[in-house]
């Protein structure tokens, strides 16, 4: 029986869609061994039936903003270091398992046996590796990729035999968030890796020789480019929150951080040199209630302590301490 190709979509613009277009293409090529199942958050456009077998529209797209899920990322020099959440403004763990769990049990319904999950964005050289990765699945669990300098994990690309995983048989939101809760830094590679690969009999290739990143940018509300380090997190020693800017693109931005509604502190990256760090206080820890951050007067997000724990969000937000 043919394995199971599935692409996991997200056909927000043109542009993605065109890369979708791209990947199925090129995935058509070896129909004879795979079949395609496309699953998306998006509808699916009438075009892409031309190049698959079966599609999946999922409306459901669970984002996570709860500190304590979302990936935690950190900057140090000998002076200066903090840990981040918000450095990541949402977390799409959820989202992303829930849609692996309907392929899962979608491809057990209809009895296949091998699953190869990739993501719409894959910049897929050729299709030699697929049919390496399907052989490798006859004597492993599974087959995933990771980086030859640091051993990450790479998303983008793993597949697994059917018959020696069960949990995706059945998605829980509360069981996943409860598995994300203990992990060092919640990157969803990181999850994936726990989840797919331990104790399990796993070939790895890597990455780097069988695949190039499109290096795609993340556009903020404005079509300018966002920057990650913008964000606000609680210094332990004056018992403050603080914000945190580091310009390292050239942008025209002017950035309001609003406090409570009320107090408004305002960032102008023409005014500031590129790849430094910049601090300025918000308030004391009963004080902050509510912080807004807007590019050029759009929003960019919202942290309200009324709806998020504020001791969670210190917990995982804060300068290190030394």
């Amino acid at each position: 029986m043919k394995s199971l190709i599935v692409v996991a979509g997200h056909a927000s613009d043109n542009n993605k869609k065109i890369i979708e277009i791209e990947l199925l293409s090129k995935l058509n090529k070896i129909k004879d061994r795979y079949d395609i199942l496309y699953i998306s958050h998006k509808p699916i456009s009438d075009v892409i039936y031309d190049y698959i077998d079966y599609g999946i529209f999922d409306k459901k797209n669970s984002l996570i903003f709860d500190p304590k899920y979302k990936p935690k990322v950190w900057y140090g020099n000998d002076n200066f270091g903090i840990v981040s959440t918000q450095f990541f403004r949402k977390s799409t763990h959820i989202s992303i398992f829930r849609m692996m769990s309907i392929a899962n049990n979608f491809a057990k319904t209809i009895k296949y046996k091998k699953i190869h999950y990739i993501e719409y964005d894959l910049n897929l050289e050729n299709t030699d590796i697929i049919n390496k990765v399907d052989d490798e699945l006859n004597d492993n669990d599974s087959v995933c990729f990771i980086n030859k300098d640091n051993n990450w994990f790479f998303g983008c690309y793993f597949a697994w035999n059917l018959n020696k995983y069960s949990f995706l048989d059945n998605f829980d939101k509360q069981t996943f968030l409860r598995f994300l809760e203990p992990t060092n830094n919640n990157f969803t590679e990181t999850s994936l890796r726990r989840l797919f690969f331990e104790d399990k009999k796993v070939k790895t290739f890597y990455s780097q020789d069988h695949f190039n990143g499109r290096g795609q940018k993340v556009k903020s509300l404005t079509n300018q480019e966002t920057l990650d380090w913008c964000v606000p997190y609680y210094d332990f020693d004056s018992e403050e929150f603080n914000f945190l800017l580091n310009v390292d693109k050239e942008v025209d931005l002017k950035i309001h951080v609003i406090v409570n509604d009320e107090k408004i502190i305002t960032f102008n990256t023409n005014d500031l040199n590129l790849n430094n760090f910049y601090t300025k206080p918000i308030g004391n820890k009963d004080y902050v209630k509510k912080i807004e951050v807007r590019y050029n007067d759009k929003r960019d997000y919202i942290i309200d302590f009324e709806k998020i724990n504020k001791e969670e969000f210190i917990n995982y937000n804060n300068k290190v301490r030394k």
